[in-house]
């Protein structure tokens, strides 16, 4: 059996469950059906409002999807929500990198990796900025 077919024989069986929810919205995520992904996040959230993961995820999607905006507010929320998210703090990074925010940018990065020293997407990115020209 699939993990799709398990997540969802879960949320049959208790359609209160959160985290099938996510687990659905990540498979949809995977099969880069993003629509269906936000909708299964989206219930997550609404099951269980303080999901940080949830949030960081639809931030994620968005992101990918060029909304740069909307996934920094679903990053700041799951930031708010669990302060030691080194995964949202460093995706609200590398959008603030793409909006030319580099000091914000960088910011982001280090809270990161002041969260999780062994980051190594939060290293790369803090590598990008450097590389396009600030100096560290």
């Amino acid at each position: 059996m699939k993990q799709s077919a398990f997540s969802k024989k879960a949320v049959h069986i208790n359609p209160e469950l959160s985290s099938a929810y996510h687990g659905l919205g990540l498979l949809f995520g995977e099969k880069r059906q993003f629509d269906q992904a936000i909708v299964n996040f989206g219930k997550a959230i609404e099951l269980n409002p303080d999901y940080a993961d949830a949030y960081s995820n639809v931030g994620k999607i968005l992101q990918d999807q060029g909304m740069l905006d909307d996934a920094m507010t679903y990053y700041r929320k799951a930031i708010q929500l669990d302060s030691h998210h080194a995964l949202a703090y460093s995706n609200l990074g590398a959008v603030l990198q793409t909006q030319g925010k580099t000091e914000e940018a960088i910011a982001h990065f280090q809270k990161a990796l002041q969260l999780n020293p062994d980051f190594a997407d939060a290293y790369y990115n803090l590598g990008t900025v450097f590389q396009e020209g600030k100096k560290p």
